[in-house]
């Protein structure tokens, strides 16, 4: 009797080709699944991000990360009066007083008392015009305070982005995610994969 009945188990997972193969087969499934579910494809258009991002460079976003300053995210806007995705930078946040003079972007901190000078290594001198009316607002005679719970983004090439200082600032539910860290690294691995796959999520604008 015990020699019929161990007659009967199935095989080890291991030893049985078509259950191994299912096994495979759910587990790639279920990884493709929670990798589209938190993470999403974004190709580039525009070049307001220059030089930090090229138009046509593909980036992949998180979108379980928490916008945190300095981080590239990507925001829902409208563009042309069409609902659309922009890619900025986050400056200041929730209880943050800025303003722009000359280029310079200077903030006081939620809690501080005094405006210091933004560090911004990112950005190139070409891309920054002193003079231009929207490299200088919000300005010093009339600063900005973000809302809590809210980002004040802008683009690396400051002539020419559209973003906080006449969009306004973005919520967090606005966010659709944070650039990652090694999809900027690794631009040109992205690019020449989706470009074979065919792969992508539509050109988001900058």
């Amino acid at each position: 009797m015990r020699e019929r009945l161990l007659g009967n188990q199935r095989p080890p997972l291991h030893k049985d080709p078509f259950a191994l193969f299912l096994a495979v087969i759910i587990f790639l499934f279920a990884a493709v699944a929670l990798y589209s579910f938190r993470y999403v494809a974004i190709h580039v258009d525009g070049k307001s991000m220059l030089n930090t991002l090229e138009d046509g460079d593909y980036l992949i976003a998180d979108r379980w990360a928490s916008a945190d300053y300095g981080d590239i995210v990507v925001v829902e806007s409208e563009v042309d009066g069409k609902p659309s995705r922009i890619i900025k930078r986050v400056i200041a946040m929730g209880g943050d007083t800025l303003f722009l003079q000359y280029g310079e972007v200077f903030i006081k901190y939620s809690g501080e008392d005094e405006f210091v000078l933004l560090d911004e290594p990112y950005i190139q001198a070409e891309n920054n015009d002193p003079y231009l009316f929207i490299n200088n607002i919000p300005s010093v005679n009339d600063p900005v305070t973000v809302p809590d719970g809210e980002i004040f983004v802008m683009g690396d090439n400051r002539n020419i982005s559209s973003d906080s200082r006449e969009r306004g600032t973005f919520t967090r539910g606005e966010t659709t995610g944070v650039i990652t860290g090694w999809s900027l690294e690794h631009r040109q691995f992205l690019a020449d994969l989706y470009s074979a796959l065919s792969f992508g999520s539509g050109r988001d604008e900058q």
